[in-house]
Order: structure tokens, then sequence, then C-alpha cells
């Protein structure tokens, strides 16, 4: 369920997105913010004692002395609102740049069945417009909220001073308006709730509406009915909780209103009996009119604040999600054998994937995982990248658990060539050159070469420097897994990782990814998930997992094709389909 934050709440989760010198900018931030309410409530209080002191005939030094008194506010005053927007925006712009560092790098060390649905249309919303809403808040809503409500304060406390009665009707007017501010803040609250869930599923939707273009279009099924019930929803609890925010502000505005026309009506009175000159009277009225101002902004701010309070439960939880234990150092790696030993694993809640599997891939050989479709041929593959921790059991690299590796020693074992290649929208050379940055010209094109790429570069119009799209759309899939191995060819990995394309490839794109299956198991240890029947006639071990994910075979073609089993039916069924042929 989407979470949302109060007011005091977001303030303090703020914190979180400094620095230490954002911190300490912090409270520079803030002396200002008081600084500048105090100087504002200091003005109006001289302007209410300047008007006192010119209905005296007596009044003359007391009014230069007041006078200038309004002098030096005037100048204060415009120091301190200067100060205080220039430490403002310094502050945002820090917490802007810390919350986009913050939670980029979290996310990339969080364990990826973090990432259920729910979740991935939570962060979906996370943009950069997101992220300079905040930054606005940090800037604008925040110094609005804390410089009104300490002029008021100022202002309570000098008219307590000098003018008590008017002072007493203030506070508890400031006090009613305190608690009905407290209410709306709960129902606000309620408001964001009903309502978040539904804005949470519309960002869902429209993801997987985008992503699944092809497909819907290949059902005709182009008017999405999902989409289609989570904008209608979307927009019934939208509106349904703009309507209670609605009916707050105005009985906030309405409340500011009446605390105007209160403190109006006091002043007059006191006017009437004596208490107050007929001046004094007119500044109470110009007074209570900006300080309508004043309660008018910490309502907007107040509420700007708690509309920003999914995005910042969102952050938070993303701050404060469990990453994968690591230890402080490596245990050492001896080889280039990967082994797993009794795993169990299951997603979550959902039934058991993999169950007590185990076998070794010898170094410098090629193993072929075989089996039915979500037999957890994938999961396994994924377990060893330690995408996951196993439930039970162990995988090892070189004898050393991958708990006990860090991601970055892991990684420098493992490369991983999978079916959905993402390629950046950058060109074709720096999207090879991922594998090994430092990389030498002269590598990058032996990488290309032998994976097959230089012949997608030779037809392109920009050559090496031809860009290729978000995703690489510009390239076909096979294109996008060629590019995909001469990465793994160039980080040169002791182990590689290659989950084989299921749908046919044309016998240029099958040749090239032989010759470097050729290469990789001469120089790696190879683990493929292998649907193509010349990869697994070609492996040195073949691993069969059954639809149970448990290890049903294990052994080489000659000796897994002799015998009776879930491998020989699947080498019969592949044969049979390999001599399939359309006819007229």
């Amino acid at each position: 369920m989407a979470k949302t934050m109060g007011t005091v709440a977001m303030l303090r989760a703020s914190r979180r997105l400094e620095n230490k010198l954002e911190a300490r900018g912090r409270v520079l931030v803030w002396i200002a913010r008081v600084v500048s309410g105090v100087i504002q409530g200091v003005g109006l209080l001289a302007l209410l004692q300047l008007a006192g002191v010119w209905a005296r005939p007596d009044g003359g030094d007391a009014s230069t002395y007041w006078m200038w008194v309004l002098v030096a506010v005037a100048l204060c005053g415009m120091i301190s609102i200067f100060l205080r927007d220039r430490f403002s925006y310094d502050l945002a712009f820090g917490v802007m740049r810390n919350t986009h560092r913050l939670v980029g790098d979290k996310l990339a060390v969080l364990p990826l069945g973090w990432f259920s649905s729910t979740v991935t249309g939570r962060l979906s919303r996370l943009g950069a417009a997101t992220v300079n809403d905040l930054g606005n808040l940090s800037a604008h809503m925040a110094t609005m909220l804390v410089v009104s409500s300490t002029t008021l304060v100022t202002l309570l406390a000098g008219l307590l001073w000098w003018y008590p009665k008017l002072g007493l009707v203030f506070a508890i007017c400031l006090l009613a308006y305190a608690l009905l501010t407290w209410v709306l803040t709960y129902v606000d609250a309620a408001a964001q709730a009903y309502s978040a869930p539904a804005a949470v599923e519309l960002a869902d939707r429209i993801v997987e509406f985008s992503a699944c273009q092809a497909m819907l279009r290949s059902c005709n099924r182009v008017p999405y009915s999902q989409l289609d019930d989570a904008v209608a929803e979307n927009r019934r609890r939208g509106f349904n909780s703009m309507w209670v925010e609605a009916v707050g502000n105005f009985f906030a505005g309405m409340a500011s209103q009446i605390i105007c026309v209160v403190m109006i009506v006091v002043g007059v009175q006191q006017a009437f009996s004596g208490d107050l000159s007929a001046l004094e009277v007119v500044a109470v009225i110009g007074i209570s009119l900006q300080m309508v101002q004043y309660l008018v902004d910490i309502s907007n701010a107040r509420m700007a604040l708690h509309l920003m309070g999914p995005t910042m439960a969102t952050i938070i939880d993303v701050l404060d999600a469990q990453r994968l234990t690591e230890p402080e150092a490596s245990a050492p790696v001896a080889s280039q054998q990967v082994e797993l030993r009794g795993v169990d694993f299951s997603y979550q809640d959902s039934r058991r994937v993999l169950d007590g599997v185990s076998f070794v891939v010898p170094p410098r050989t090629m193993t072929a995982l075989v089996g039915p479709s979500g037999a957890g041929k994938t999961t396994i593959a994924r377990l060893i990248c330690r995408f996951w921790d196993v439930d039970a059991g162990a995988v090892l690299v070189g004898d050393a658990d991958v708990r006990d590796l860090t991601t970055e020693d892991l990684m420098k074992q493992v490369s991983m060539v999978f079916q959905d290649v993402y390629l950046f929208d950058d060109t074709l050379e720096a999207n090879i050159r991922v594998g090994d940055p430092d990389a030498s010209e002269d590598r990058v094109r032996w990488a290309a070469e032998l994976a097959g790429v230089s012949e997608i570069v030779d037809r392109l119009p920009d050559g090496w420097q031809s860009r290729v799209g978000e995703g690489g759309t510009s390239l076909s899939g096979g294109e996008r897994q060629r590019i995909s191995v001469a990465r793994a060819i160039l980080k040169k990995a002791p182990i590689v990782l290659f989950d084989e394309a299921t749908s046919a490839l044309d016998a240029e794109n099958e040749a090239n990814l032989t010759r470097a299956f050729d290469y990789l198991r001469q120089e790696s240890t190879v683990l493929v998930i292998a649907h193509k029947l010349n990869t697994v006639t070609a492996a040195d071990q073949i691993v069969v997992l059954n639809d149970r994910g448990q290890v049903a075979q294990v052994g080489t073609h000659e000796e897994l094709v002799g015998v009776d089993g879930i491998y020989r039916e699947f080498w019969q069924n592949r044969e049979l389909a390999s001599g399939w042929k359309i006819t007229r």
C-alpha cells in the first residue's frame, strides 16, 4: 500500500538527504529563516508603535525613534531575505543532488527481488521533475512555513507585551487555527492514502503498456482494458481526494478570514473604549490583513509539503531497504569452478523454483542447462550472480561462497549474456566498452570481430560511432546479443553465463555465436542455458532440470541420449522440430 508522510515527518526525513556540508548549511538556513521572520514581526510591531506615538501630542521624540527602528528593520530585512534565499537555494540544490546520488547508489546494490511490480510503479514516479519539486519545497515551501510561523509568534509576543487584550484574542485565534491545521493534516493524509495506490497502479500500467506494444498490437489489443481501468480508477480516487482537500482548504481560508475580522472588531472596540487611538486601529486593520497572508502561506506550505509525502516515503523506503549482506573483504577465489550445493530457492511467497539443486561446472568447460520452461534455468544463472540469496544450500565460485564475496569482486569473476540484452543510448563502440572501459582500441576491435559485430559496423552509416538508440532499438535481437557477447569477451571474466536466445537465429548470427563459444570455453568457464541443438551437443556437460526445479540428469550428450529420460525426450522433440518444413 502506498504510504504518505506528515509535515513534521517530511521535514525530519529531508535531513537524511543532506550530506555533512548541507547539514551545516541547514543550520544557517534555519537561522536565516527565523531571523527573517522575527524581523518581519518586529517591523509590524514597530509600525503599530509608531501609529500610537503619532496619536499622542508629546510623541515627537518617540516617533523619531520608531521611524529609525523601521529604517533599521527595512535594511536588516533586505539583508536577511538575501541571505535566507541564498542559503535556501544552496540547500535545495544540495538536496536534489544528494537525492539522485543516494537513491541511485542504493538502487544499484539492492537485490532484484526487491523490485516488485508495485515498487517499480512507485519508482517510476521518482523522475527528475519530482526531485526538482523536492528541491522547490526545500527552497520555497519550508522557508514560507518557517518565516510565516516565526512572524506570527513574534507578533503575538509583542501584542501580549504592549497590547495584552489584543494579544490574548490573537493567541486564542492562533490556537484555534493550529488545532484546525492539525485536524486537516490528518484529513489530508487520509485523502492521500486513498488516492496514492491508484496513482501507483496507473504508473505501473503505463510502463507495462509501453513495454508490451508489440505483443498488444499483434493480438489486436491496442485498447488495453487494464490501462483504461487504471485511468478511470485514478480519476475517481483523485477526484474524491481533491474534493476532500479542497474542502479543507476552504475551511482553512475561511478561518484565516475570520481571524482577520475578529482582530479588526476587537481593535475597533478598544478604540471606542479609549484603549487604542484611531491611528492604532488603522495599523491593526493593516496588520490583520497581513496576518491573513501569513496564515494562507502556512496553509499552502503545509499542503505542498503534504503532497510530496508519498514521494518522500518512496525515497525513504529505498534508503531503508535491506541490501544483501557483504563481507568487509572477499574470500579467496581459488579457481574458475562453479558449484551449486543443495540449493533451494523461491521468489518471495511463490512456489519453490529450485529444490535441492547440486552440480559442478569444472573450470574452462562448457555446461549446458536444459529443461522445460519454468524449471529454474535462468534463476540458477542469476543466483550465481547473487541477484538473490538462496533459501538453503550454497552457490560457490572458485570454492568461495558468493555470500563471502563483495559484489565488486563477484562481478569481476562473472560476465552475463542474457536474452534481455540492454544497450545504452550511446555509440556502438561505447556499448562494447562497458565490458572494459580501459581496453585499447585494438582489443575492442578484436572482441567485436570475434563476436561478429564488425559486420554490423560495416553496414551502419556512422560505423563505430553509430548510436544504437535506447535499449538498442535500432538493432535486431541477434545483433544486440552479439554486442553483449563482445562485452563478455572484452571483459575476460573467468566465468561466463549465457542465456541463449529461444527464437530462431539466422545462419549468420548462429555462426558468430558458435565462434564466440569456441573462444570463451577455452578461456573461461561457460554455463549456457541451451535451446539450440548444436549448443547442447557441443557442451562438455549437460545438466537436465525437471519441471519441479530438480536436477534429473547429468552427463554428456552421448551418455544422456542413450538412456530413457527427460533429455532423450527433449532431444527427440528438437530433432523432430528441426525437420519441419513449410509446404504449399
